[in-house]
Parts: C-alpha cells; structure tokens; sequence
C-alpha cells in the first residue's frame, strides 16, 4: 500500500510539475497573447490613423482634380474664345490686304492720274502759247486787214476821184475776204481747243474729286492701316510736316 501510495505520489508530483508548466506556458501564452492583442489593437488604430489621412489625401485629390476640371473647362473655354478671335483676326486681316491691294491699285490709278493730268496741263499750256500765237498772229493780220481796208477804202476813194481799173480793188477785196474767212476758221479752232480742254479738265477733276471721297471713306473705315498722303506730291513722305485740313481733317499737304 505504501508503496502504491508513494507512486500515486510521484505521479501526483509529476502531474503537478506537469500542471505548473502547463501553467507557466499559459501564462506566457496568455502574455503573449495580450501583447499580440495589443499590437493588433496599435495596428488597428494605425490602419485608421491610415485610412482616415488616406480619406484626406483622396478628398485633397478629389478637391485638386476638381480644381483642374474647372480650370481645364476655362481654358477650354478661353481656347474657344481665342480660336474665334483668331478667325476673326483672320478674317480682318484678310480685308485689311483686300483693301490694302486696292488702295495700291487706287495710288497706281492716282499716279497715272496725275500723269494725265501733268501731260494734259502740258497740252493746255501748249495750246495756251499757240493760241497765244495764233492771237498774235490775228492781231497781225487784223491790222493788216485795217491796212488793207484803209487802202481799199483810198483805192475806191481814188477810183472815185481817178477811176483807176476795178481789177485791183476786186483783188484787194479777195485778199480781205480771204484773210476773214481765216480769221473765223482760227477763231473756230481756238473755241474748239478751249472747249476740249475744258473737258479734259473736268473730267480729271472729277476723277480727282471720286479719288479722294473713296480716300475720305477708307480712311474713316480702317485710319490706323492707310498712310495719310500728300495732295500736292502723293506720297506719305514725314507724317509731322503734313498741314490737314480745318474743315474734313483727312486732306493734307506738306508744308
């Protein structure tokens, strides 16, 4: 009996050796266990520490895509904006060469013009000295003509008194009556001069006059593309030294 007594002791004392190390095990199982527990919890806390700086950074996102939406809208607006500007400066430019093209074409037409106007002037002079001449000339031959008169008046005076032959006095008379006639035919031709370049002069100061309405009217549509040009000279030459007119304001002469 002893003897059992003692064995159930031994392994009564083997269990509880056996209980204790299960014991410390469960002990250490359980610090363990609450340390993971806490290192679970500090990971938990951190993951929403993270997720909550996560939910910052996309609402800043978010807030920074939205930003860029609104100022990608605007440039796309601007973009817009400046697409039709630049159709429309496109456009103005276009006319701008239109009306440039045509104002060269109208100072090409303004030089032949005057070119005109200088050779008719020219002309006109010419025909003022020749008709001069011709005035000169008929002067000569009126007096002449007077000459001839008195005589042919003294010749029939003395063929009154004399009765000298009438073949000299029809010959005197031929000569008067020739020198008449070209004394009209002069006359005839002076007139017709005089109204042909009264004409001429008419017309170019017509020209002259539709010329610088049109000049007026590209001038008030575009003034800061069209140069300003002399009437006397037709150029542009120092815009400081132009004289404008007090009444249009757009005819201008240098000094």
């Amino acid at each position: 009996m002893s003897h059992s007594i003692a064995a159930q002791q031994d392994s009564l004392e083997l269990r509880l050796e056996e209980f204790n190390q299960q014991r410390k095990r469960i002990d250490r199982l359980d610090t363990r266990q609450e340390r993971c527990e806490k290192q679970q919890q500090e990971m938990i806390n951190r993951i929403a520490c993270q997720d909550g700086h996560f939910d910052q950074q996309q609402q800043k996102i978010t807030d920074r895509i939205a930003r860029h939406d609104d100022l990608f809208d605007q440039q796309c607006e601007e973009l817009a904006r400046l697409r039709k500007m630049s159709g429309s400066i496109a456009t103005q430019q276009d006319s701008l060469e239109l009306r440039l093209k045509d104002f060269k074409e109208q100072r090409q037409r303004i030089g032949r013009l005057a070119t005109e106007q200088d050779c008719c002037e020219q002309q006109q002079n010419q025909m003022i000295d020749w008709i001069a001449c011709q005035h000169h000339r008929l002067e000569k031959q009126f007096k002449e003509f007077s000459q001839l008169q008195k005589m042919s008046d003294c010749i029939a005076s003395k063929q009154d008194r004399r009765e000298l032959p009438l073949e000299e006095f029809k010959q005197q008379r031929k000569r008067i009556d020739h020198l008449a006639a070209q004394q009209d035919q002069c006359e005839l031709q002076n007139q017709k001069m005089i109204g042909g370049n009264a004409r001429k002069h008419d017309s170019l100061a017509r020209r002259q006059d539709h010329y610088q309405a049109m000049m007026q009217d590209v001038q008030r549509a575009e003034p800061n593309q069209v140069n300003t040009i002399c009437q006397e000279c037709g150029d542009s030459g120092f815009a400081e030294l132009l004289i404008y007119c007090v009444l249009c304001q757009t005819s201008c002469e240098h000094r």
